[in-house]
């Protein structure tokens, strides 16, 4: 048995029994995926077959998903660019912010 990790009141994912200190009672359990409806489609230019890495942050109100990206003329295989999404209603729907940055 290892001594357990405070976590403060942070919510943690728990896939295995590294932050708990005892097991007692409980189960890890996976759930199947449910088919929703489409929170975040990838349509832009750059969100090609080679977007990937799409991840979500919590910042008070919003959810910003942040995911790697391709320039749509290939001229510079190792251009990558990150793509910006957010959420203000609760990941419901995502919108592209215009930051300037990419024509």
């Amino acid at each position: 048995m290892h001594k357990p990790i405070d976590v403060g009141t942070r919510l943690e994912l728990l896939v295995d029994d590294f932050l708990p200190d005892t097991m007692r009672g409980v189960r890890l359990q996976l759930q199947h995926p449910e088919r929703r409806e489409i929170a975040f489609a990838l349509k832009r230019p750059w969100e090609d077959s080679i977007g990937s890495f799409l991840s979500a942050i919590q910042d008070g109100g919003s959810v910003r998903s942040c995911s790697r990206a391709t320039m749509p003329d290939r001229s510079n295989e190792a251009l990558h660019i990150i793509a910006l999404a957010e959420s203000t209603d609760g990941d419901m729907g995502f919108t592209r912010p215009t930051l300037g940055l990419v024509e």
